[in-house]
C-alpha cells in the first residue's frame, strides 16, 4: 500500500509545507477549500512578477485542523511538499530568489522547482553542495511520482538562506542542462514503453527510442506527436513501412497533426 504524505513525513519534528503550482491549479481556490486558516503565501506577490500573480507558485502551511492531508491526491501532481525548521516568511523569501536562475549564456529564465514533474530531475542534476545551496532552509523535498508513490531527497547541512532581492543568484550550468535533458528524455522513452505494453528492458527501450529517433526525421518534434507516432508504429509496423505510409510521412509540407491523423486512419485499415 502507497504511503501518504504525512505518514512518510512523519516524525521529523519539523514544519511541514506544500508548495502548490499555481499554472497548473487554481492554487487559492483549491488550498481554502480544505483549510479555513492556512499559512499562505504567493511567490509573485511583491516581486517583479506581481502581474502573473493569478498563476504564482503558493507556499503552504497547513493549519492543525488542516483537510488538505486527506485530499492529496486533488493536489499532489501540482505541487510538492517540504521539511523545514524555518518560518514561512524566511521560506517564502528563499523561494522567490528562485523564482528565475542564471542560464549559461547569463540570460534569466523561470525555473519551476515547485512541479512534481520537474523537481527531481533538478534536484538529481546537482552536486551534493549545489543542492544544498539551492535549498536553503529546506531540509526534505517530498514528491510524488505515479505508480511509486511519494519520494524523498534529504539535504545536508544548512546553508545560508536567501532573500527575495537576490533572484537570479543561482546559476545553471550547461552540465546542469544536458543531465536534466537526458533525464527527460529517458523518462519520456520509459513511458512510451510502458504506453505500448512493452516489458520495460534495455531492448524494448531501445525499439522505442530507434522509433523516437525516425519521428523525429519525419517532423514530430512534440512529445505527444512522438507518442502518436511511436504507438502507431509499434502496434502496425508492417503498415507504417508501405508506399502510401510512408508518402504521408515524408510530406513534410504538411501539418504534424494532418499526417497523424491520416497515418492513424490507414494503418487501422491496414496500410493499403
Amino acid at each position: 500500500m502507497t504511503m501518504t504524505l504525512k505518514e512518510s513525513a512523519e516524525g521529523a519534528g519539523r514544519n511541514l509545507y506544500l508548495l502548490i503550482d499555481g499554472a497548473q491549479v487554481d492554487a487559492p481556490m483549491l488550498i481554502y477549500s480544505y483549510d479555513d486558516c492556512p499559512g499562505f503565501e504567493q511567490l509573485y506577490r511583491q516581486t517583479p512578477h506581481q502581474s502573473a500573480l493569478e498563476v504564482s507558485p503558493c507556499l503552504v502551511q497547513p493549519s492543525d485542523t488542516s483537510r488538505l492531508w486527506e485530499q492529496e491526491s486533488v493536489w499532489r501532481s501540482a505541487g510538492v511538499a517540504i521539511e523545514s525548521d524555518a518560518d514561512i516568511q524566511t521560506l517564502a523569501d528563499h523561494f522567490r530568489s528562485l523564482i528565475s536562475v542564471r542560464l549559461p549564456d547569463q540570460t534569466f529564465a523561470y525555473l519551476r522547482f515547485y512541479a512534481p514533474t520537474q523537481v527531481d530531475d533538478l534536484l538529481s542534476a546537482f552536486t551534493p553542495n549545489e543542492c544544498i545551496q539551492f535549498s536553503g532552509p529546506v531540509r526534505k523535498w517530498h514528491y510524488f511520482r505515479p505508480g511509486s508513490g511519494w519520494e524523498a531527497l534529504e539535504v545536508g547541512i544548512l546553508e545560508r538562506r536567501h532573500e527575495a532581492r537576490e533572484e537570479g543568484w543561482f546559476q545553471l550550468t550547461d552540465a546542469h542542462i544536458q543531465t536534466i535533458s537526458a533525464r527527460k528524455k529517458a523518462k519520456f522513452i520509459r513511458t512510451l514503453v510502458n504506453n505500448a505494453g512493452l516489458p520495460l528492458t534495455p531492448e524494448n527501450e531501445n525499439r522505442i527510442r530507434v522509433l523516437v529517433d525516425q519521428g523525429r526525421r519525419y517532423g514530430f518534434r512534440t512529445e505527444a506527436e512522438l507518442a502518436s507516432y511511436t504507438e502507431m508504429a509499434t502496434c502496425y509496423p508492417e503498415a507504417i513501412n508501405q508506399p502510401c505510409a510512408q508518402t504521408i510521412l515524408a510530406n513534410n509540407g504538411r501539418p504534424a497533426y494532418e499526417r497523424l491523423a491520416e497515418l492513424d486512419h490507414l494503418v487501422a485499415q491496414g496500410g493499403a
